[in-house]
């Protein structure tokens, strides 16, 4: 499977009956996850996968931004190896931040 995989799967499996609302979910890309994890107030549906380089978690980000409108941060970096999705919710940090509209990631 997948990493672009399992990340709809894991937004999927996350949402009520399958059916995915994008702006509640958020996706970033971090060095250190667990300090993300805080950062953002400890989401309870929260995933992050490794990948090889940090590159190919900014096109993860990039293709996610672009083609779904989840709340996310702009692939700005290139040296973090992992790429973070979480369900927002009224204790996170991002709750107020506008869905991404696509192409604006670039």
């Amino acid at each position: 499977r997948t990493i672009k995989a399992s990340i709809h799967g894991f937004i999927r499996d996350n949402s009520f009956f399958g059916f995915i609302v994008w702006r509640r979910w958020f996706i970033g890309m971090t060095d250190d996850p667990e300090i993300e994890k805080e950062k953002h107030n400890y989401p309870s549906i929260w995933m992050n996968w490794h990948v090889k380089t940090g590159l190919i978690a900014k096109e993860l980000l990039i293709f996610f931004r672009e083609k779904y409108p989840l709340k996310g941060e702009k692939p700005n970096k290139e040296d973090c190896p992992y790429i973070y999705v979480y369900k927002i919710r009224s204790y996170t940090k991002e709750q107020d931040m506008p869905p991404t509209e696509p192409g604006e990631s670039k």
